[in-house]
């Protein structure tokens, strides 16, 4: 047995910030996710600027791929429609990158990180939650649920509705050519394109 104050389950944003923030206020958490990070994460590329504040991460600092987005176009069957904001709505990041980042930034303040470990039981006990995973059986007095839709936290010990549904989406970041804004193509180099739903229905996104 092994003991910490606060079990994390799930190494995603939500978390390794969750377990950094423990560690920095003097706790012990233990942080286990069933990948090895860098991951590779489909979707979820955008994120707002109160997301980043969430995260305590400052976009002007972030050392690696983002790129702020203050314009947003959509494209479909002829039509258009286009919202510029004064300032970045959101910005893009590589999950890969930003998920590792904020995973070794919980590592560096002293959190306990198992990766490749799934966990396979989640049970309450009288003095606290006992998680079982190939790396060990470990207790303690919390355990946080951070796993995503299949968190065995919250199946183990939460409320899930039986009437939760997935929905199945794709992306797509084909690298694309500066054009001019009149061809109803990308603005600029800065602009992101990409495919969302139904074939034909074009979002991009730049600078403004």
């Amino acid at each position: 047995m092994a003991q910490h104050d606060v079990i994390v389950v799930g190494g995603g944003p939500g978390g390794s910030t969750a377990a950094w923030r423990l560690a920095r206020a003097g706790l012990r958490p233990l942080l286990l996710d069933t990948a090895v990070f860098p991951r590779v994460k489909v979707c979820a590329g955008w994120v707002t600027p109160e997301a980043l504040a969430d995260a305590q991460v400052d976009p002007q600092k972030y050392p690696l791929t983002i790129q702020a987005f203050s314009a947003c176009r959509f494209e479909f069957d002829g039509a258009r429609t286009e919202t510029c904001w004064r300032r970045p709505a959101s910005y893009g990041i590589l999950r890969r990158e930003f998920d590792h980042y904020l995973l070794d930034r919980a590592r560096a303040a002293g959190v306990d990180v198992r990766e490749g470990a799934r966990v396979t039981a989640v049970t309450e006990e009288a003095d606290g939650v006992r998680v079982v995973s190939p790396h060990g059986t470990f207790t303690a007095s919390v355990a946080i649920g951070a796993g995503g839709h299949r968190c065995p936290v919250a199946h183990a010990l939460g409320d899930v509705s039986e009437h939760e549904e997935v929905v199945v989406a794709q992306e797509s970041d084909p690298p694309v050519a500066p054009v001019d804004r009149g061809a109803g193509q990308v603005v600029g180099r800065s602009g992101a394109l990409r495919r969302a739903g139904p074939e034909g229905l074009w979002v991009v996104l730049s600078q403004g």
